[in-house]
């Protein structure tokens, strides 16, 4: 990776959430197509004066600012969600998934952006994809608090690379809550190809019982074991809600290395009873 590359990523890793409600008011984009600033989900009133929530069908509309029957409805990637895809006035494919039990858009795909060809990315490259995905972010996820770790980078890290990443986690003190926005954009001509959210799931969560000092003892063993190497902790973090764990719950992400090498790996150990999750093999 140039070290203009590196520059720009190192400056836009520092970015907090203040910043990003300044630049948010740029309209998100997927190729020249635009969605209404204002078409947010909200409750539809009814003869009687009372609300109803919106019909994952009525919120992929207003969301998209299409008409219902514009709309193709499909399976969503779990039994929780549905799909709704259609055509923008540019001809291109869009794709959004729904969260049923929360009544909210989760996800957005948008399939003819992808181009595995890699691509050089410039700095004012990325600071326009991140001009673009800023505003998606506060429609995916407003609930996003100023605690919160943002990340960009090429991928892959060296050379050229097929995508640019974002990453928003939400932070609770020294932990991360689990909320959290990934968004790729395609390096060649600046649209998002995807967007997705995490939530944690609705009702209360076990509350982690691990410290930091076992979970990194246990993750060291356990990746020492898998790939007989010495290897030395290098990160330890604490994740209130992971899709790995049992019901969702607390996790320790340890990353480990070999030292004097570039050799790595992630290690992910329930927080709560120290059972390892996943390691290296």
């Amino acid at each position: 990776m140039g070290s203009k590359r590196k520059s720009v990523i190192r400056r836009l890793v520092a970015v907090t959430a203040g910043v990003i409600c300044v630049i948010a008011s740029a309209a998100w984009m997927i190729v020249g197509s635009v969605a209404p600033s204002g078409s947010v989900a909200a409750p539809i009133a009814t003869e009687d004066g009372t609300r109803k929530p919106l019909t994952t069908t009525e919120i992929a509309a207003t969301f998209l600012g299409v008409p219902e029957s514009d709309l193709t409805a499909a399976p969503g990637p779990s039994s929780s969600q549905e799909e709704f895809s259609t055509h923008m006035p540019d001809a291109q494919e869009v794709r959004i998934v729904v969260d049923r039990e929360r009544l909210r858009v989760i996800g957005l795909y948008h399939p003819g952006s992808i181009d595995d060809r890699a691509s050089e990315v410039t700095e004012a490259q990325i600071e326009e994809a991140l001009h673009r995905v800023a505003g998606l972010s506060q429609r995916l996820l407003p609930e996003l608090t100023e605690q919160v770790h943002f990340d960009a980078r090429a991928v892959p890290d060296t050379g050229h690379c097929r995508l640019i990443l974002f990453v928003w986690r939400e932070r609770q003190g020294e932990a991360y809550t689990g909320r959290m926005m990934t968004a790729t954009v395609n390096p060649r001509n600046g649209a998002i190809q995807s967007a997705s959210v995490h939530l944690p799931p609705l009702g209360p969560l076990p509350e982690p019982r691990l410290g930091r000092t076992q979970a990194a003892e246990i993750a060291r063993q356990a990746a020492c074991q898998r790939v007989h190497k010495e290897l030395e902790v290098t990160d330890c973090e604490l994740v209130l809600s992971h899709v790995a764990a049992p019901l969702q719950g607390p996790v320790w992400l340890i990353r480990v290395q070999e030292p004097r090498t570039t050799w790595k790996d992630l290690v992910i150990v329930d927080a709560c009873d120290g059972q390892v999750i996943s390691a290296p093999r």
